[in-house]
């Protein structure tokens, strides 16, 4: 926890950090400190653990590939840091591509790096009330 909000942070200059990255993110399948700090905080409350950089298809067709995702409920979550989207073509882009996560039958969620770093029970909360109404949606259909 510590360490990878240190090193999400502005430790820019850190010998070895590029090092400690991939030994953090080696313990979970995962493409930054961020997500692994989501499937941490996820695996702490007690909630099913998600499939990490899944790939959701449509006829056949790839669609997106998720920071997280529970293929069984057709949830997924992506970790948005203002980083990396606030780019207008970044913006874009995650509208477009979560526009056809949904057309695809899935439900997604975008959490924020502030929001996993900041109020992770909130996250957390989100995440267990999204998994829940899924599964009872599916127990309806």
């Amino acid at each position: 926890g510590t360490l990878a909000r240190y090193l999400g942070g502005n430790a820019r200059g850190v010998r070895g950090k590029r090092r400690l990255e991939r030994l953090l993110g080696d313990c979970f399948d995962v493409d930054s400190t961020l997500e692994a700090e989501l499937c941490r905080i996820l695996s702490n409350a007690g909630i099913e653990p998600p499939v990490t950089r899944y790939v959701i298809k449509r006829d056949g067709r790839f669609v997106a590939r998720t920071d997280v995702a529970w293929p069984r409920l057709h949830v997924a979550a992506e970790v948005d840091s203002w980083l990396y989207h606030s780019a207008p073509g970044a913006f874009e882009h995650d509208r477009d591509r979560g526009n056809e996560v949904l057309l695809a039958g899935w439900q997604l969620l975008h959490l924020t790096a502030r929001g996993i770093r900041t109020q992770p029970g909130a996250v957390c909360a989100t995440v267990g009330r999204a998994l829940a109404q899924a599964e009872a949606m599916a127990g309806v259909a």
